[in-house]
Parts: structure tokens; sequence; C-alpha cells
């Protein structure tokens, strides 16, 4: 079986000075079965007991986390914080008792959603990448004879210095009726 490379971790904190009492969520894809797989490790007051679920479509998932979440905001001994580490996201780390707020469970909801959606959509790069040199410089597409001051992979370059980065997620068309409404296509 081939797993995804980089895993969704939650990590749920008792005490803050000793980790050994953490409960682990892992979250991997496997990319043969296209489908997922949840480890929950309980720390179980140091002998961890080790729980796996596999073969959950996306859907399962997302309804894992939700009841997770939802469970920190019932138990009447919840985890004093909640650390979330996506793909290609910096880690966050929240207040237990934020999760009192629907706010917060719903927006670690969709950050696991996003983040699942990432582990579909990723594929292996490949470690042979040549390096940028310090010097390096490119000719823009739209002006050949004018070297950018831009770094880039290459000489040659299909980016224009005059680009303006465009939001991915967001609908920035004025003329749009649904201009505000988020974009779920990846």
């Amino acid at each position: 079986m081939v797993y995804s490379d980089t895993p969704i971790i939650i990590r749920l904190i008792r005490d803050t000075n000793n980790s050994t009492l953490d409960d682990t969520v892992v979250i991997r894809r496997n990319n043969s079965e296209g489908a997922f797989e949840i480890t929950y490790t309980d720390c179980n007051e140091g002998r961890p007991v080790t729980h796996k679920a596999t073969f959950l479509p996306h859907s399962r998932v997302a309804d894992y986390v939700y009841i997770l979440f939802k469970n920190q905001y019932l138990d009447e001994e919840a985890f004093n914080q909640v650390q979330l580490e996506l793909p290609a996201m910096p880690r966050v780390i929240v207040s237990g008792d934020k999760f009192n707020q629907d706010y917060y469970r719903k927006h670690f909801a969709e950050a696991i959603d996003v983040g699942l959606y990432m582990l579909e959509a990723t594929e292996k790069v490949k470690k042979d990448v040549t390096p940028l040199k310090k010097n390096d410089s490119f000719y823009c597409s739209s002006a050949p004879s004018r070297p950018c001051s831009q770094p880039a992979p290459s000489k040659a370059c299909n980016f224009s210095c005059s680009a303006t980065p465009k939001h991915i997620y967001f609908n920035d068309s004025e003329d749009s009726e649904d201009s505000d409404e988020y974009d779920h296509t990846y």
C-alpha cells in the first residue's frame, strides 16, 4: 500500500507539561485504495492503546472529525488544548474550551476537510529538482528583452512581470452575482 507522505495530525493535549498524556489522531490517505485511514492513539495513562479504521471515504472522515470535536465540547474532562497539523499549512493550537463555541468546531472541521482535499490532490514530487542559484534571473514572456528582478526556476519562464496574484478560492469578479461564495473546487 502506498500512503500519503504527509498526514493530518490532531493532537489532543491533556497536560502541556507532559506530552506522554497526549492522545493523537493521524489521518493518512491510502493512495493505492483511494481511501483514508484514521489511527487514534489513546495515551491510556502511559499505556498507549491504538485504534485504527481503514478504507474510509472522505465523507466518513468528515463525520468522524465532527463527532471528535463535538465530544471535546461535551466532555466533562475535556482536553486542555487541541493542535492541528495540516499538509502545507502551519500548525495551529487552541485552548480546548474554545470548542464550546460552534465557530471553532466548524472551523477546525472545515480546515481538516481542506486537508483531506489536499491529500487527495497531492502527488509525490520528485526529489531531483535543480536548486536555484542566487543570481538566476529570467526573461518575462510579455517582454523577452527585459529581464525580471525576481528569481525563477529557469531562464525561460511563462510568468509575466506585470502579473498580479489571483485568489484561488474566491471569485473576484465584480459582475458575478455569487462573488462572495466560497468555491470548493480544487
